[in-house]
């Protein structure tokens, strides 16, 4: 039997917090999101609602919180689709792009 409890952006806001104390805070954390067809495509019509909500408050999480930051892959498949599997998934090349993004913008600054 599975057992699912849908959070409140508060309770998640709440806990997102207590991993953040957790982890020092010279300590960095980078938070990864699912892709986004609406920015991938940049077609509003092909928004996934509640990656939204989740990209928005992890966003807002990450902007109150220092070395707390956001990244969202579908910025590097928006500009070069052969990243992407046109599903859910990066190609081979778009993992190594993906981690030399993530490399270069995050872990190096």
């Amino acid at each position: 039997m599975n057992i699912i409890i849908l959070q409140t952006e508060e309770e998640l806001l709440e806990d997102l917090q207590v991993i953040r104390q957790l982890i020092p805070f010279n300590k960095k954390i980078l938070f990864q999101i699912h892709f986004r067809p609406n920015i991938i495509y940049n077609d509003s019509n092909k928004t996934i609602e509640k990656r939204e909500v989740l990209y928005n408050l992890i966003n807002k999480f990450c902007e109150k919180n220092e070395n707390t930051f956001i990244y969202d892959p579908s910025i590097l498949i928006k500009t070069n689709h052969y990243l992407f599997d046109g599903n859910t998934h990066f190609t081979p090349s778009g993992h190594v792009e993906s981690f030399n993004y993530i490399y270069n913008n995050y872990l190096m600054k």
